[in-house]
Order: structure tokens, then sequence, then C-alpha cells
């Protein structure tokens, strides 16, 4: 299995991939066990993507065996959810720490970013309306050598019922990265 990705500039045409790893231990479980489903991961493709030319459209690449083709796994043309590559969750996001990643050219445009500290009942639903918790800009909001500045929060602790969105309000424009588990980005 291999994740596959097209650049967001404009009238780029290659198309890059990474292989996903996978171990015995990558297994899910629900309904007490009775079903199964293994899940792959890899950070190291990060390493491989062109800053300057982003991360647009993607898909992943599955073969059955080493001689079979592979087969494009894009939902059915409907592909995946991509916000945006200017706003992105950081390195160094685990458990309290949240650190995103906002390009230069949307930190000029004095953007509002926060996350949506939402309260889960026992049944998964929301117990009342998400807490917003706005994050502040790191080193005087300096940007790094691919151009990124660092906006920062240190959440107190968190109960097990408890998750987060990040959101940012651009030009009025709400963008929201996908649902993040707050142990999901540790390293």
């Amino acid at each position: 299995m291999q994740i596959a990705w097209k650049d967001s500039a404009a009238g780029s045409t290659g198309i890059h991939r990474a292989p996903m790893m996978h171990t015995d231990k990558m297994v899910s479980t629900a309904l007490v066990g009775r079903i199964q489903s293994p899940w792959y991961g890899s950070t190291t493709y990060l390493a491989n993507v062109d800053v300057s030319a982003g991360f647009g459209e993607f898909w992943f690449e599955i073969a059955e065996s080493a001689a079979a083709e592979p087969s494009k796994e894009n939902q059915n043309g409907a592909g995946f959810r991509l916000p945006t590559d200017k706003i992105m969750v950081a390195e160094g996001t685990c458990h309290y720490d949240v650190r995103i990643a906002v390009h230069e050219s949307v930190h000029a445009k004095a953007p509002e970013v926060f996350i949506e500290l939402d309260t889960m009942t026992p049944d998964n639903r929301a117990s009342a309306p998400p807490t917003r918790l706005d994050l502040n800009v790191e080193g005087g909001g300096e940007k790094d050598s691919n151009g990124f500045v660092i906006y920062t929060l240190k959440l107190e602790e968190m109960q097990w019922s408890q998750g987060y969105g990040v959101v940012a309000m651009v030009d009025g424009t709400r963008v929201e990265l996908p649902h993040t588990e707050r142990n999901q980005f540790c390293s």
C-alpha cells in the first residue's frame, strides 16, 4: 500500500508516491473483537513533500500481491477532503501541546487560529457547544525555512470524553482541519 499525491501548485502534473507501513499490531477491533480492521501509517512520506509545490489531491494505491497491478482507491472518484495545504498540524503536536503551521501567505492576512474543544457523552454525542481556545503566534511570528509561522497552545489536562478540531478564520472563511484525536500526532 502506498499514498500518492499531486502538487497543489497550478499547472503541476507530477505524481509522487511513498509506501505506507503496516505491522501485526496495527489492527482495530469492534463488536468485542468480532470485526477487525488493519490500519496503515507513515509520516516519513511528508519528508518528500516539496513545500513550494504543496500537497494537493491524494489517493491510495493498493496491490494485493507483489505481482499485482495496484488499484487506485479514492472513494470511487469522490477523493479525500483536504481543506488546504497552507494550514496544517505541525510537528511536536502531542497530548496537550497543540502546534499549527500557517503558511506566511495566510499569516499575512491575520487569521484567527483556534481549536474547538468538544466534550462528548458516552454514546459519542456532543454534550455542549464546543469551547473555543485561541492559539498564540510563536517566536514573534517569524517564519521557518519553509515559510510557515507556528501557532501554539498548551492545553490543561483533558478528560477521556474530550477531543478537539483545528479551525482557522481567514478573510471571513472558516477552514476546518479534519477532526484530530489528541494522541494522534505523538512522535
